[in-house]
C-alpha cells in the first residue's frame, strides 16, 4: 500500500462528515482530500483531484443530484480504478448485493464501529472484498428468510431495486424519472414489475414490505 492514501468522503448529514473526517486523521497512511455533500458535488471533486479511495453514503438525496446505485455507476465510469467503500443504514441482502454488482469494493453498516474503516481500507486497498460486521449479519439472517420472500427479492433487478428504494422513500414517479434520467412510462413499469415479484398488491402493501424487508429505514 502507498505511503499516502488520498481519499474523498461523502455524506449528506454534517455529524457522519466529521466523525469520518476524525477517525481518517487517526489513520496514518490517509490524506483527505475532499469532503462532499452530496452526490453532484463528489462528481465535481473527482474532476478536480482524483482520489485512490471514496467513502461514500448510499442514499443522499436532493434535488438533481444523483444518489445510490445510478451515482455509483457514474463513479465507475469517472474513477474506474479507484476504490470505494459504502456507507449505508440499508441491510437488505438484495440492496448489498447490487452495491457490489455496481462497483462497490465494500460495504458498512452506519451503524457499525467507525473505527472499522481502517481495517475495510486496508483489505480494498489489497484487492479484498469488505463487508461490515451488520452486512454479515444481515447476510446470515437473510438465509432464515422464507423462500418466497427472499426469493423475490433476489428477483428484482438492479433499476427495480433502485425504483422500489426511491418510491418508498416517498419519491413520486416523476421525480424518479427526472432523477434515473428515465422515461415515466418506464419507472412505472419497472415500480409494477417490482411489485409483482415481491407481491405488493397496491402502494400500502409495497411500503409496508418495504419496511419488513429494510429496503428504506
Amino acid at each position: 500500500m502507498q505511503s499516502s492514501l488520498k481519499v474523498l468522503i461523502a455524506d449528506d448529514h454534517p455529524i457522519v462528515l466529521l466523525g469520518l473526517e476524525q477517525t481518517l486523521a487517526r489513520i496514518p497512511f490517509v490524506r483527505l482530500v475532499g469532503k462532499a455533500h452530496d452526490g453532484r458535488q463528489l462528481l465535481q471533486m473527482l474532476h478536480e483531484d482524483m482520489p485512490d479511495l471514496i467513502v461514500s453514503d448510499y442514499s443522499m438525496p436532493g434535488e438533481d443530484t444523483p444518489d445510490g446505485l445510478i451515482l455509483f455507476r457514474h463513479i465507475r465510469r469517472l474513477a474506474p480504478h479507484c476504490k470505494l467503500i459504502i456507507l449505508t443504514m440499508l441491510d437488505n441482502v438484495a440492496f448489498v448485493e447490487s452495491m457490489l454488482k455496481s462497483g462497490a469494493d465494500g460495504v458498512m453498516n452506519k451503524q457499525d464501529d467507525l473505527a472499522d474503516i481502517a481495517e475495510a481500507i486496508q483489505a480494498v486497498m489489497v484487492g479484498r472484498q469488505y463487508l461490515g460486521r451488520s452486512v454479515l449479519e444481515a447476510r446470515a439472517l437473510a438465509g432464515q428468510m422464507p423462500d418466497e420472500e427472499i426469493g423475490g427479492l433476489r428477483a428484482l433487478s438492479q433499476r427495480e431495486l433502485e425504483v422500489m428504494r426511491l418510491y418508498s422513500a416517498g419519491r413520486c414517479i416523476t421525480e424518479i424519472a427526472q432523477q434515473l434520467n428515465r422515461s415515466v412510462k418506464t419507472i412505472s413499469h419497472q415500480k409494477k414489475s417490482a411489485m409483482e415479484k415481491i407481491g405488493a398488491r397496491n402502494d400500502m402493501e409495497l411500503f409496508q414490505l418495504a419496511r419488513e424487508l429494510h429496503l428504506i429505514v
